[in-house]
């Protein structure tokens, strides 16, 4: 509407104009008010909300959907494919793009009829697949806000679009492999051939083509599932699109119908676009740039090329003691002009099924794959079943499984025999134990198999000595016959027992202290060690020397250090150990770390990690730890400049601006390094008991870690006024240390 301010003074009491506003239709309203005078221009806005009434009409322009049919399903290198084009509307104009990891090529069409046939040549390089998107535009009729179609409103802008994945077999690139052993089951230990054979998709043979192969123990390989992958499904993955499509005319806004005037009749409909239409063409591509370059009839640079049996009762029992899980690997076996090779195979002695795996490759880019199996077994077998170590003093019953692999009942003698081990002993004892090294001597037993049948016998074992247990097992029935040996570590016992004791010496120097002698030990291990000294301390010597030499010297490095340094200032005198620093070595060492922490201070009294500079990130944790080395080292007499101390006063005041949204989402840490900072502030004779209690409050007793919990009782040391928080913190430690023990 529009209206005229009243004139000044008409004592109407008209404040200024009005416009009725009647909201027809639900929604966002933007109500824009603009006055003019003699004296300039002017404009105010604001929005509003009207909920319910009618819901507005869609006016916006929305993609349609092109429908494309392939000729087939499947396509081969060098085919044409034909796709039939179905478009919403007539007539169109369209781009035609084909798509794999980018942009490979683009193509300009024209549509009179609702449909079109376009060809793609699908090239070898296309492999495994290649995308086809077609972008139509055009014109469609209007319908009014109803849904109906009104012939005599202007036709709208339309447009569509529809893609489709062409497959392209990639059969030609796959060799057919073959790798079979001469004999499918062999006697462990038994030896073979794996005749190798690769021919094309065509069944020609390979020359020269590479393989590898790999005879793996099955079991080995069953406990991860594990199976090597067809190279050719990782050369030949389906690739993706690799591009991005950005529409605009779904950003048009139709005019109301009721709005829109009598127009002239349309001009007849053109087989070709105004250059304007022609530029809003949708055109997908990676950036902005591509964009800008690609025009119709131009195919974009191609994608890069793609490279890429039982022995006699004369014959000894052979003893199987290699139970290597791998039998042959063989990682490049050449193809003769027959396409053909040959792999030697020894087994190891182990009885189970070998998993064969022969793996090709032709010029880079034909590969091929090919499992078979090689079964390890006798008529009859002996498995022992072992531990994987023994300590000394243990005695174990060790399990051996006799299994019949014949249609008849067997009756199987089984003997075993140790060395460094006794079979049947019950009670190994420390006495036993003290004997010289011998054989552990024989065992045997007779067993009834039954045909195809197993059976598990155990026999009782005890250790001699620390070292290495051997076992020999053999089985006999008739003619059949097997062996196997096993070796098992025998461990030390590890176990120490240390006792503490203190006093002082009598008016003559001297103290007598009794000693008693552990029972239950071995006599032939360990021994009793007597340490005195003057001090428990003696015993830091080692960590101490350790922190002085340390090689590596960022801040907090540094300040554990100097925290080190002054907490034993006191004692280090009483240190007597060869590589100790003297106390002007030590006063050299500190008067270097300062040097070094007073480079890397800020402005603001914060500490780089290894520089002054500002870093990626900020550490609040690492300049109340050097604050601490400094009010510790100062209090010990060590000479601190008092400007490092008083720039870092204000940082620990307010330490919790320097948080960034980690330690927000971490409050245990925020707690922590806050506590720290209070404690530090207490140290350096700024107790702030206010803050401490708001903290402790924030965080709960329950909640805050041991650590903070101690600087909290820390600051309020000597506070009547916080007596109270003192008795709860410590009754809560005294319930958590008896929980935790």
């Amino acid at each position: 509407c529009t209206v005229s301010s009243p004139p000044a003074g008409g004592g109407d009491g008209v404040v200024g104009p009005k416009c009725t506003f009647i909201a027809k239709n639900g929604g966002r309203y933007t109500v824009t008010a603009t006055m003019m005078d003699d004296r300039g221009f002017n404009e105010s806005e604001f929005t509003i909300w009207v909920p319910g009434g009618k819901t507005p009409p869609k006016r916006n322009v929305e993609q349609e959907e092109a429908q494309i049919i392939p000729s087939k399903k499947d396509f081969a290198p060098g085919d044409v494919a034909e796709l039939l084009v179905i478009s919403p509307f007539v007539p169109a104009e369209g781009v035609l793009t084909l798509r794999r990891d980018g942009i490979v090529k683009t193509e300009r069409f024209s549509m009179k009829d609702s449909s079109i046939t376009l060809k793609i040549p699908l090239e070898e390089k296309y492999l495994p697949n290649i995308y086809a998107q077609v972008n139509l535009v055009g014109a469609a009729p209007r319908t009014n806000d109803k849904g109906e179609v009104d012939a005599k409103l202007s036709k709208r802008p339309a447009f569509a679009s529809g893609n489709i994945n062409l497959s392209i077999s990639t059969a030609s690139r796959k060799l057919t492999l073959s790798a079979e052993p001469q004999d499918k089951t062999l006697a462990p230990g038994g030896e073979t051939k794996v005749a190798i054979e690769v021919k094309d998709h065509n069944g020609e043979p390979v020359a020269n083509s590479e393989v590898a192969v790999v005879i793996v123990d099955e079991s080995v390989l069953a406990l991860s599932r594990y199976s090597i992958a067809d190279p050719a499904s990782i050369f030949y993955t389906a690739r993706s699109t690799g591009t991005t499509d950005y529409h605009l005319r779904k950003d048009v806004l139709l005019g109301n119908p009721d709005d829109v005037k009598k127009q002239p009749p349309p001009p007849p409909p053109s087989s070709e676009l105004s250059s304007r239409q022609v530029q809003e063409l949708p055109i997908a591509g990676r950036g902005a740039m591509n964009l800008m370059k690609m025009s119709p009839g131009v195919a974009a640079a191609d994608s890069a090329k793609e490279e890429k049996d039982g022995a006699s009762d004369e014959t000894p029992i052979n003893l199987r003691e290699n139970f290597n899980a791998l039998a042959v690997f063989a990682p490049s076996v050449r193809t003769d002009s027959n396409g053909r090779a040959t792999v030697d195979v020894k087994l190891p002695d182990n009885l189970t099924r070998y998993r064969i795996t022969a793996v090709s490759v032709d010029q880079g880019k034909r590969f091929g794959k090919s499992e078979s199996a090689i079964t390890a077994k006798k008529p009859l077998m002996v498995r022992p079943s072992a531990p994987r170590f023994m300590n000394f003093g243990d005695k174990i019953e060790l399990p051996v499984v006799v299994q019949n692999q014949t249609d008849q009942d067997m009756a199987v003698d089984v003997a075993i025999r140790a060395t460094n081990a006794t079979l049947g002993s019950t009670t190994p004892s420390a006495e036993a134990a003290a004997t010289p090294p011998q054989t552990g001597g024989e065992l045997g037993k007779r067993v009834l198999v039954k045909a195809n049948s197993r059976e598990e016998i155990r026999f009782p074992v005890s250790t001699l000595k620390a070292g290495t247990a051997r076992f020999q097992i053999a089985v006999t029935s008739g003619k059949h016959s097997d062996a196997a040996e096993i070796s098992l570590p025998v461990w030390t016992p590890a176990t120490t027992e240390a006792f503490a004791t203190y006093g002082t010496t009598d008016q003559n120097g001297a103290i007598i202290q009794p000693v008693q002698t552990p029972g239950d030990v071995y006599p032939q291990f360990g021994g009793l060690e007597v340490t005195t000294s003057s001090t428990q301390l003696q015993e830091l010597t080692d960590a101490f020397i350790y922190l002085t030499n340390y090689p590596y010297a960022c801040s907090e490095q540094i300040s554990s250090r100097m925290i080190s340094i002054a907490a034993m200032r006191d004692v280090l005198s009483a240190f007597k150990a060869k590589d100790m620093p003297t106390a002007k070595e030590l006063e050299g060492y500190f008067a270097r770390d300062i040097q070094i922490l007073q480079s890397r201070q800020r402005e603001d009294g914060s500490f780089g990690l290894w520089k002054r500079e500002r870093e990626r990130y900020e550490y609040p944790f690492l300049t109340v730890h050097v604050a601490h080395a400094l009010a510790l080292a100062k209090s010990k007499g060590y000479k601190v400049p008092d400007e490092m101390i008083n720039k870092t006063k204000p940082y620990l005041k307010d330490v919790e601006k320097h948080f960034d949204d980690w330690y927000k989402n971490s409050p245990q840490v925020r707690w922590t390094i806050s506590a720290y900072a209070l404690y530090i502030r207490d140290m350096m004779g700024d107790k702030d008991v206010a803050k401490t209690k708001k903290i402790l409050a924030e965080a709960t007793i329950e909640k805050m870690p041991f650590e903070a919990l101690g600087w909290v009782l820390s600051v309020f040391a000597n506070d009547p006024g916080s007596q109270t928080e003192v008795q709860a913190i410590v009754r809560h430690l005294m319930n958590r240390t008896t929980e935790t023990a």
